[in-house]
């Protein structure tokens, strides 16, 4: 009887991916990033165990400032992709002759 129970529950939870990014899993992920994101989370933690005045400004602050950063990375990303596209259709279009 255990033999058949143990066949049937074995390996049935598929195991989970951790859900952190490392610095350089996503190509805008680098140090300035990282370091935001731990004073963020640091001053998160401060202002929930204080409630101060001074905590919760440090908090928001990071906040803006984690944020604000995020945007101008993925935007300088974006604008790196875009400007990628627009040399590769050149290149192309001067392999083949089509100018």
């Amino acid at each position: 009887m255990n033999e058949k129970v143990s066949e049937v529950f074995t390996n049935t939870r598929q195991p989970t991916k951790s859900g952190h990014k490392n610095i350089g899993s996503q190509p805008w992920l680098n140090t300035e990033c990282h370091e935001a994101k731990k004073d963020f989370y640091r001053n998160r933690n401060q202002y929930c165990r204080t409630k101060s005045d001074v905590s919760r400004r440090n908090f928001v602050n990071a906040r803006k400032n984690t944020i604000r950063l995020n945007i101008r990375l993925n935007s300088l990303l974006k604008g790196m992709k875009e400007r990628k596209l627009v040399h590769l259709h050149f290149q192309i279009q001067d392999s083949f002759g089509l100018k």
